[in-house]
């Protein structure tokens, strides 16, 4: 079954990083000293083999969230939550097992803030575990989210799995005009509410007529396109407008514009 793409929007990714900003906001002034994250929503992007040790935040019921780099994020967090640390104290494996436990029990707070945030069923509080995400987590369309929370300080990174991405990612509005009516529109007014049909072109093919005559349902047809070239939108007339990879958006067919 081939895999179905999903898109997200800039739009859609900024509705996430406000949906997670009450959350970190709340998390960053209960466990941490006077430090601001800036969010950012992107699609997830596969970690070079130096950032390749992950948590994974796992609750009893439902999907976790991964978060990168674990030492790192541990020796960020000692020095963002006890004022009396510095990198000259030792930090990551001379940590005593209660700076340890504090600090995991933030990183479990804060997976559990996040999870929360987007999740429509109650979660458990999950369980702390090293475990390495998936490789198809960081393939293109997979509709994965790598979440960045960075401050003066500190940098946290999380992986959301694509479970979440349909149900908690999307915005849960489409905005609306809010132009007033008015008896009289002006031509431009007028051309600008004309529907136009847009057809997206996969590319071509050529068989000849005794294979046309053969082919049955089920049978596979070739395009001379590699899969890799983008789809192109044209015009009722044959115009070409735009190019794009093809996915899905809300449950539909789209095109996503690249050029």
């Amino acid at each position: 079954m081939a895999r179905t793409y999903l898109l997200f929007g800039e739009s859609e990714l900024r509705h996430l990083a406000d949906k997670l900003e009450p959350v970190v906001l709340t998390w960053s002034s209960q466990w941490l000293h006077e430090v601001l994250f800036e969010i950012h929503c992107s699609h997830a992007v596969a970690p070079t083999k130096n950032d390749s040790d992950w948590w994974y935040a796992k609750p009893g019921n439902g999907w976790g969230i991964f978060l990168q780099n674990p030492a790192e994020l541990t020796n960020g967090l000692a020095l963002a939550m006890f004022e009396d640390f510095s990198e000259s104290n030792g930090l990551g494996n001379t940590l005593s097992p209660l700076v340890n436990d504090c600090i995991q029990e933030a990183v479990i707070d804060l997976a559990l803030g996040v999870i929360r945030a987007l999740s429509s069923t109650a979660t458990t509080r999950p369980l702390l575990i090293s475990e390495t995400p998936e490789h198809d987590h960081f393939l293109e369309g997979k509709g994965s989210i790598q979440v960045s929370l960075h401050s003066s300080s500190i940098s946290i990174l999380l992986l959301v799995p694509s479970p979440f991405s349909e149900a908690s990612l999307r915005a849960t509005t489409t905005p609306k005009s809010t132009a007033a009516s008015t008896p009289l529109a002006n031509p431009m007014e007028m051309i600008q509410r004309r529907t136009l049909t847009l057809t997206a072109m996969l590319g071509d093919a050529e068989i000849d007529i005794g294979t046309l005559q053969q082919i049955t349902v089920g049978d596979i047809i070739r395009f001379d396109t590699p899969i890799d070239k983008p789809a192109s939108l044209v015009a009722n007339d044959g115009t070409l407008l735009c190019q794009g990879h093809l996915g899905s958006h809300a449950n539909f067919k789209s095109l996503q514009l690249n050029r």
